[in-house]
């Protein structure tokens, strides 16, 4: 999986976006989690990024080449 369908240098297989519904799937999953989180005091919050190239791929029109509403431009 990734930002959008752009081949991966070295590599055959051609990563994909998730489809509009797999994102869905994954936010009624999560959503139930995180209300229980809710109920527990939180003092912080830690967002692994693998060193900001995970949130980069998917902020750069060369990676994310999504035709979708989840397109971030």
């Amino acid at each position: 999986m990734s930002a959008g369908d752009v081949p991966l240098e070295g590599r055959e297989d051609t990563p994909r976006p998730l489809t509009v519904d797999e994102i869905k799937r994954y936010i009624a999953f999560t959503r139930p989690r995180l209300r229980m989180r809710s109920t527990v005091p939180i003092r912080g919050v830690e967002i692994h990024g693998a060193n900001g190239y995970l949130p980069d791929q998917f902020l750069q029109t060369v990676t994310n080449n999504r035709t979708t509403i989840w397109r971030l431009h």
